[in-house]
């Protein structure tokens, strides 16, 4: 089970570091959209009314929410096994 926990954290820092690119995408795309704005943590709920920073939003939140849960999931894996 230990192992199948490694993979699993290993999926995930990848997807970690394909968020990093995608949230710069992202932010650069907000920022020009709303006047030098940054979002609050409100941007993983809240549609945007600009269409092409609505998609970046939801490309971001593709990449973020697989990986926060295979993090987690992964940390319990390993824990779990080594009992």
């Amino acid at each position: 089970m230990q192992l199948v926990g490694y993979a699993v954290f290993a999926t995930a820092m990848v997807l970690v570091v394909l968020h990093r690119n995608v949230a710069r995408e992202y932010l650069t795309a907000y920022r020009a959209a709303h006047a030098g704005a940054t979002p609050g943590i409100e941007w993983l709920v809240r549609q945007d009314p600009h269409r092409d920073v609505e998609r970046l939003r939801r490309r971001r939140v593709l990449v973020v929410v697989p990986a926060s849960v295979m993090v987690m999931a992964g940390i319990l894996l390993v824990v779990s096994g080594s009992g």
